[in-house]
Formats: structure tokens, C-alpha cells, sequence
């Protein structure tokens, strides 16, 4: 992308080395991999292959840790943080909708390091707020 005054794009964010790059490893952290095969826990090395399975696993304040991959949009409704590895490796894709559906309980998520395709990237609900950082919103009408 280029902001005013440049002439030239640049990324939106830099991509660190790494499945997980430089998202924070904690307790409440449920990890994703889209090409992971085989039971799944939310973990390293075991991590959920859809975004969906770990919004429907957290807990409200988790973190969601996307590795590079594209992943279908979802609905939210609690407050957590979903933080993809970099824009330039991490798709979440609303199709004709929003790729991020934050419904009325949904006060307080963070978004960063991921590109989102769908009419208008994030649709907040009444009393949803968000914080989006580091992320390239992409409209396939535009």
C-alpha cells in the first residue's frame, strides 16, 4: 500500500521467520494452521485447521494465532484477539459478506497481521468495537 505522499507501495506489515512469526506465545494463545491434518487441540503442535473451530474453543481475552493461510470469515461474539503471522501470508475471507462479523458482545477485539476480503472487511454490530492494526482490509467489489 502507499500512503499520502508516497509514490511508491510498501507492506503493511513485515512477516517475521517463523509458523507462528512473532505473535505472543502465552497461556491463552489457541493456535491455527490451515494445512494441519489430524486431531487438533488449539496447540503447536496440534492447532486448529479453521478459524472457526478455535473462535468456538476461546475463551473471552484469548489469543487466536493464525500461520500463513487463507481461512473462511467468521462471526464473533466475544471479545478476543486474532492475530495473523502477516498480511502478505494470512487471508481470512468473508466471500460476499464481511470477513470479520462482530456481533453486539464483541466489545473489545483486536485484529492484526492479516489481509481481509469481503464487502467492507469488519461489519461491528451494535456495542462491537475493535481494534484493527497491521491489516489490509481488500474489498473484491472494488
Amino acid at each position: 500500500m502507499a500512503i499520502v505522499g508516497e509514490r511508491a507501495c510498501r507492506r503493511v506489515a513485515p512477516c517475521a521467520a517463523g509458523t507462528w512469526g512473532d505473535i505472543p506465545d502465552e497461556p491463552n494463545t489457541r493456535y491455527v494452521d490451515a494445512s494441519h491434518v489430524g486431531n487438533s487441540d488449539g496447540s503447536t503442535s496440534a492447532p486448529f485447521a479453521t478459524l472457526q473451530a478455535a473462535v468456538d474453543a476461546a475463551m473471552p481475552g484469548d489469543t487466536i494465532a493464525l500461520a500463513a493461510g487463507s481461512y473462511a470469515g467468521v462471526y464473533l461474539d466475544e471479545a478476543m484477539n486474532i492475530w495473523g503471522v502477516c498480511p502478505d501470508e494470512v487471508t481470512i475471507d468473508g466471500g460476499p459478506a464481511a470477513a470479520l462479523v462482530l456481533l453486539a458482545g464483541a466489545d473489545g477485539v483486536t485484529v492484526r497481521g492479516a489481509r481481509l476480503i469481503g464487502t467492507g472487511g469488519v461489519y461491528l454490530e451494535g456495542g462491537a468495537s475493535a481494534v484493527i492494526d497491521q491489516v489490509w482490509i481488500d474489498n473484491p467489489d472494488d
